[in-house]
């Protein structure tokens, strides 16, 4: 039974199909993608913010305060009314009693985490990928080994 040697018969190319494939490196990278994008929604919590209002009521004059019943008699005046309003509403956060700066630190120490335990795990499976090539390369060289021996046994 012949055994060959992995093909390619090169660490390298075995570390980069590993860095490439391995399931933890692609979540640890997800991870650090999230921590990135938390941060910066973070820091955003300094800046204004603009939005769009609109709104619309429709009812009677008493509903929205517009008439008096002592004005118009017992009954008063009622009438149907339709408001409505459209707008623009700027935010400007002056102070938020330091919580977007810790937070901010937080989100930061959270990103910092998350990149180490990325390369932790980048170069645990480039150990162990280097490792797993030299043992089938080690065992490959054993087996030859053995054939020889088993050859210069029969001959002698």
């Amino acid at each position: 039974m012949p055994v060959e040697a992995p093909v390619p018969n090169d660490p390298r190319a075995w570390v980069d199909v590993a860095v490439r494939q391995n399931l933890e490196l692609q979540a640890s990278e997800r991870a650090v993608s999230a921590a990135e994008q938390t941060l910066n929604q973070r820091k955003a919590g300094h800046a204004p913010t603009v939005d769009a209002v609109a709104s619309y009521r429709k009812g009677d004059n008493d509903s929205f305060g517009y008439s008096n019943p002592t004005d118009f008699g017992a009954n008063g005046y009622r009438d149907n009314v339709a408001q409505s309003s459209i707008g623009i509403e700027l935010n400007i956060p002056l102070y938020s009693g330091g919580m977007t700066n810790s937070q901010i630190k937080e989100s930061t120490e959270r990103l910092y985490q998350s990149q180490d335990e990325q390369e932790d795990r980048r170069r645990e499976v480039v150990l162990n990928t280097r490792n797993a090539f030299r043992g089938i390369n080690t065992g490959i060289e054993q087996i030859a080994a053995r054939r020889q021996s088993i050859v210069s046994g029969q001959k002698s």
